[in-house]
Formats: structure tokens, sequence, C-alpha cells
């Protein structure tokens, strides 16, 4: 994929306007912005196209074979969900003070 354009879009998206908004939600942005791509007034913002490849299922990156086989089989809605998911728990791994280990002694 050389870049995201509004028939990228389009073919992904398809007729499901709910599959709008759930994009919409996954980058923080309005519907209006959604359209304004779609309709070529608005390109993808660098910081936006890991998410939007994400939510479609599709990357840049070499990932494992299994983590893309589920992710493909996953609907947008539950891709968000874990994606949503993963972030809390990294943001919550993130927070927590570093606690020794207790003496077994």
């Amino acid at each position: 994929m050389d870049e995201i354009t509004p028939e990228w879009l389009k073919a992904r998206l398809g007729t499901d306007r709910g599959q709008k908004a759930a994009l919409a939600e996954a980058l923080g942005l309005s519907n209006d912005k959604i359209s304004k791509m779609l309709g070529g007034t608005r390109k993808p913002q660098a910081q936006e196209i890991p998410t939007i490849l994400a939510f479609f299922g599709e990357t840049t990156a070499t990932t494992d074979p299994e983590l893309q086989a589920v992710w493909q089989k996953l609907t947008p809605s539950e891709r968000l969900f874990l994606l949503n998911a993963a972030k809390a728990q990294i943001s919550a791994r993130e927070s927590q003070p570093l606690i020794p280990p207790e003496d077994s002694e």
C-alpha cells in the first residue's frame, strides 16, 4: 500500500455507515473529518495512518502470522475493542511503580 486514498478508504468501509462512525471513534475524529477524507478534501495525518491500517486489519510492518490471522477474522468493532484494551493494559503497566520482589527466606 503506497497511500491511503479516498478510494482505498471507500473500498474498505463499504456502505455501512456504522463503520464510518467506528473509524472516526478509533481516530478520535469527527464524522465530518472522515467524510472529508472520503471526499478527498482531507488527507490522513501521518500519526493517523497506523490506526487506520489497524482498524482495517492491515499493516506495513511484519507481524506475527498467527496474530495477523486472528486479527483478520475480527470485525472492525472487535478490532477497536481489542486495540483499546491493549492500549489500556500498556498504560496501566507503564503507570505502575516497580515493586522489588520480596526476599524468600
